[in-house]
């Protein structure tokens, strides 16, 4: 699904505007993954495996997105038209006894961390989902990832659970998600 621009100012003073990405973005998008994913010891993936990810497959991802009835892939744009964040939002099932569900994932450059982009991103995430039907909101977290942990509770999202062993760290250990959920 596609979502039309959203004019936000940031704590900072900095103009955004929220919007679906657009296949023509992928090139713009990856670079931005490439960096932030370089950035965070949170995110799902290392930038060497963002880096094996071609503009194809994110162009492809993106109009996955918009022909989806109900995911939306939505980024934070500065006033120089680069991308400062992302927020996906994605049913967890098609089927009818579980597509209330989505689990929503946001990222954003650290530099522009507690300026309110993650906070801009959930709030329009949370009222798109209000209109498309979704009951419930999902989130696996790093315990210890403290700005995650925070725009979560900020929202209402509350903590349900530890999922043991679910990411291999870079020496063979292992870390465990904290799984925390908002009603709707």
């Amino acid at each position: 699904m596609r979502m039309q621009g959203k004019y936000v100012k940031l704590n900072n003073g900095l103009d955004v505007v929220i919007r679906s990405l657009i296949p023509k973005e992928a090139k713009q998008y990856l670079q931005y993954l490439l960096k932030v994913y370089g950035e965070s010891s949170y995110v799902g993936l290392t930038s060497e495996e963002v880096g094996s990810i071609t503009v194809k497959k994110i162009k492809k991802q993106i109009a996955e997105y918009e022909k989806h009835g109900r995911n939306i892939l939505l980024a934070a744009f500065g006033r120089d038209g680069k991308i400062i964040a992302d927020c996906k939002l994605t049913l967890i099932s098609e089927n009818d006894r579980e597509n209330h569900r989505a689990n929503v994932l946001i990222s954003v450059y650290k530099k522009l961390w507690n300026n309110g982009a993650g906070s801009a991103l959930m709030n329009t995430a949370l009222d798109y989902a209000a209109k498309n039907g979704f009951k419930q909101f999902e989130a696996d977290i790093m315990p210890d990832n403290y700005h995650a942990l925070f725009l979560l509770e900020k929202f209402g999202f509350k903590a349900v659970g530890l999922l043991p062993r679910c990411r291999k760290d870079n020496k063979g250990g292992y870390y465990d998600y904290l799984r925390i959920i908002k009603f709707m």
